[in-house]
């Protein structure tokens, strides 16, 4: 039904849906555009924007990116018009410099017209004339209806936004993409449309979301959506795409500088996926552990027809979803804000172990054992570690009660010694004590990290050495230093 909808009607300049609106009496608006390629751009998005009204049927997998769609809902007449006011674009001819305008007399020579592109991310791949501008709307399409604000209104905004991106990106200047996120574990509550984090905004899957990521191997349909910017930008253009082609694979061996390169923007863009899991995770009501999971994970590029995605490896857990709820929201910015602006990167350690632990395990015992790892990326040290910890956690979560900072490490204690009876292979507890250890220990660790975010001269220490001695050895009732001299 999307695809029948949006299909042009044979010698006209319209979708179906355009003239059944006209014959209708229904007034078609103009568009007001700063250039010719985005007025056409607009006319395009406005014709097949009635297809994000449809829900997807069961196991539909919305074909990712949509640019053959695109091509499919358009005659050959608006094709040509989107070509031509394409090739107009100062910033898209520099992908193109040998092609000029007055050479389009007809379709088929445009798929002839390409480039080789090497993205920063480690993809490459021609770009094609013919294909580039039905990309850029297929962009604009795809992000109205994962972001779950389908309005004619902000499929405008998006079209706009994609064709700035793809500007940008065509110049050869650095630019923030969307990365998609497929969550599950996690949910927001119907009165809660999206939360907007650092960096990141969280909203609910729909049909159309769900679709697109099982187009990119997600074995689930995710709870929900996390959108994330990360980096992207032309490293290397050449007009001989074939021997582009075969020498690309070779400039991406292990160990050499372009694999070195994408494995560090790969690293970066998890990192950034892990802080808002991280806040996420940290904002649970107290007592409870809201993990959410990675299901799948794809990048949206207004140039490129296709894209790239990570699937992660291995048996994801099943159950129900968290709802979060309005009252959970505030929490939720408010600690996002502070690990945007103050995580040290001496706890990323930690921030891994925790994420494991809570959502990544299914072993209660490998959960319960990173559990304590993240308590020694806090206050570890190499000597007589478990007092350190154990009692640096207590003096830091039970500052003000003697008799329940006793209570908690001893607690602590306790864990600390089955977690090593554990490694050492002294004994292995029950699957239900388990289970308790992992509970236990990671409430300890999400209580502790959240403390952490609310005193920024401990996370301005320099390792877990320092921040075991900021409470042991200079401690005060109100959680800093009883000289109130930032430690050094």
């Amino acid at each position: 039904m999307q695809r029948f909808i949006g299909e042009a009607i044979d010698g006209r300049d319209e979708t179906f849906l355009t003239y059944v609106r006209s014959a209708c009496g229904v007034e078609i608006p103009q568009y007001a555009a700063s250039d010719d390629f985005e007025r056409v751009l607009l006319q395009v998005g406005f014709d097949i924007f009635p297809a994000l009204l449809l829900e997807l049927e069961a196991g539909d997998n919305t074909s990712p990116y949509q640019a053959s769609l695109v091509l499919n809902s358009i005659s050959i007449p608006m094709h040509e018009r989107m070509v031509q006011a394409a090739i107009e674009v100062d910033e898209f001819r520099r992908l193109f410099p040998d092609y000029q305008p007055e050479s389009i007399v007809k379709l088929e020579p445009l798929w002839r017209v390409s480039a080789f592109v090497q993205w920063l991310r480690g993809d490459g791949g021609s770009v094609t004339l013919g294909m580039l501008p039905a990309s850029v709307v297929a962009h604009a399409v795809t992000m109205t209806g994962i972001l779950n604000e389908i309005t004619i209104e902000e499929c405008f905004l998006n079209i706009r936004k994609a064709i700035k991106l793809a500007k940008g990106l065509a110049s050869g200047a650095s630019c923030k993409i969307p990365q998609v996120v497929g969550l599950s574990g996690v949910r927001l509550e119907d009165d809660v449309p999206k939360i907007e984090l650092s960096g990141a905004t969280l909203t609910n899957a729909n049909s159309f979301s769900a679709g697109y990521l099982r187009g990119w191997g997600s074995a689930r349909d995710p709870a929900a959506v996390l959108v994330v910017d990360v980096d992207e930008e032309i490293i290397k253009l050449s007009k001989d795409v074939e021997s582009a082609i075969n020498n690309s694979p070779i400039s991406m061996l292990p160990g050499s500088a372009s694999r070195r390169a994408r494995d560090d923007v790969i690293e970066q863009d998890r990192k950034e996926v892990d802080l808002a899991r991280y806040a996420l995770l940290l904002a649970s009501p107290f007592g409870e552990i809201y993990a959410s999971q990675v299901e799948v994970a794809t990048v949206l590029n207004p140039v490129r027809a296709s894209g790239s995605a990570q699937v992660p490896v291995g048996i994801r857990h099943g159950g129900s979803s968290v709802e979060i709820g309005a009252a959970w929201v505030s929490d939720i910015q408010m600690l996002s804000s502070r690990i945007r602006e103050s995580h040290p990167s001496s706890l990323n350690i930690g921030i891994k172990r925790l994420l494991s632990a809570a959502a990544d395990r299914i072993d209660p015992m490998d959960s319960f054992i990173d559990a304590v790892m993240c308590w020694e990326n806090l206050f570890g040290g190499a000597q007589e570690t478990t007092f350190k910890v154990c009692a640096s956690l207590a003096m830091m979560l039970e500052p003000d009660d003697v008799e329940r900072r006793r209570a908690l490490f001893k607690k602590a204690q306790d864990l600390y010694n089955a977690r090593s009876k554990l490694v050492h292979g002294v004994s292995e507890p029950s699957f239900e004590t388990a289970q308790e250890y992992r509970r236990d220990a990671l409430l300890i660790a999400m209580r502790a990290l959240r403390q952490a975010y609310s005193l920024p001269r401990f996370l301005a220490l320099k390792g877990s050495v320092e921040r075991h001695k900021y409470f042991l050895l200079n401690f005060g009732s109100n959680g800093e230093p009883m000289d109130g001299i930032a430690p050094s």
